[in-house]
């Protein structure tokens, strides 16, 4: 089973093209490569084509189905939901994107067939910009979306977005061995003539000691990859933004130890004040950013991939 699953990946990841106008977008320039153009093939067998998807709100993929935000919050209530990526593969007769519309993948492995693709200014992305993990977990990978489209027209736009990775963990709280060290003990009246001692320079408590530092972030999910394939797509313009996961700030640090208890001295009978906390620990070191992943685009009977 494995193999096989390996096995459509690689097939998967070159089976795409484009011949429209495709403008890709980020912060890192890399080679091109181009190969021949096969036909792509269907994940799953008897699959029927539904008919058309408007995708006038937010929508969100999650194990083959296509959820609103109500209905994909609900789910996440339900004993046994999981944010590991899925395989999903639509077919449409038609889509029609609206502006205020959004199909979010979620990580997943999807593959979208449609006859007819309408898009007004209107995006396709692995998650919604923000998306974070939680506290001391890596984001996730944006994963791999391969979106094949006999006809197009409109204007759309694809973010592979990898998540954020989680902030680190705080420094663990002041223990006894941070305790800023004790006032002296002065018996003898001769320090009652050392202005020193009667400010109780010498004798109040001491600082506490730096605290724990904080852990460090954790990694930023990868963008993901993307195949996209337009057979007719004359009037369609695409861009395409690749998003790595930022890497979680570093835990805030722990909170400096206690201050020292007071000492005394003959010539003051009321307690003086314990010493101040000490400083709070180092933040821990931010984690590393996910990687932009490959956006492959076809012409005619070939494929390039950048």
């Amino acid at each position: 089973m494995m193999s096989k699953l390996i096995r459509y990946v690689v097939l998967s990841f070159f089976v795409a093209g484009l011949s429209a106008c495709v403008e890709v977008k980020d912060s890192e320039e890399g080679g091109e490569t181009t190969t021949p153009l096969d036909a792509p093939r269907s994940m799953v067998e008897d699959l029927q084509t539904q008919k058309n998807l408007v995708v006038d709100r937010p929508l969100f993929i999650y194990k083959g189905r296509i959820l609103d935000a109500e209905e994909f919050a609900e789910e996440k209530t339900k004993p046994g939901f999981s944010e590991v990526a899925t395989e999903s593969e639509f077919h449409f007769e038609s889509i029609d994107m609206m502006p205020e519309g959004a199909l979010y993948t979620m990580g997943g492995n999807v593959r979208i067939h449609v006859q007819k693709l309408t898009s007004e200014k209107s995006l396709i992305s692995t998650f919604p910009q923000g998306s974070q993990a939680q506290p001391q977990e890596d984001g996730r990978d944006g994963g791999h979306l391969f979106l094949n489209v006999n006809q197009a027209e409109g204007s759309l736009q694809i973010e592979m977005r990898g998540e954020a990775g989680g902030v680190g963990k705080e420094g663990k709280a002041p223990d006894l061995s941070l305790k800023g060290p004790r006032g002296k003990v002065l018996m003898g009246a001769q320090y009652c003539d050392n202005p020193a001692i009667v400010k109780g320079e010498e004798v109040k408590g001491q600082r506490g000691l730096k605290g724990y530092p904080g852990g460090a972030g954790s990694s930023g999910g990868n963008s993901g990859t993307l195949e996209v394939r337009f057979q007719n797509s004359e009037n369609l313009s695409i861009q395409v933004h690749r998003y790595p996961g930022q890497g979680g700030a570093g835990g805030k640090g722990g909170r400096g130890g206690k201050g020292g208890d007071p000492g005394r001295y003959p010539c003051q009978m009321g307690r003086l004040p314990q010493g101040p906390e000490g400083e709070p620990g180092d933040p821990g070191a931010d984690g590393k950013n996910g990687v932009a992943q490959t956006v492959c685009r076809g012409e005619k009977q070939s494929i390039t991939c950048y």
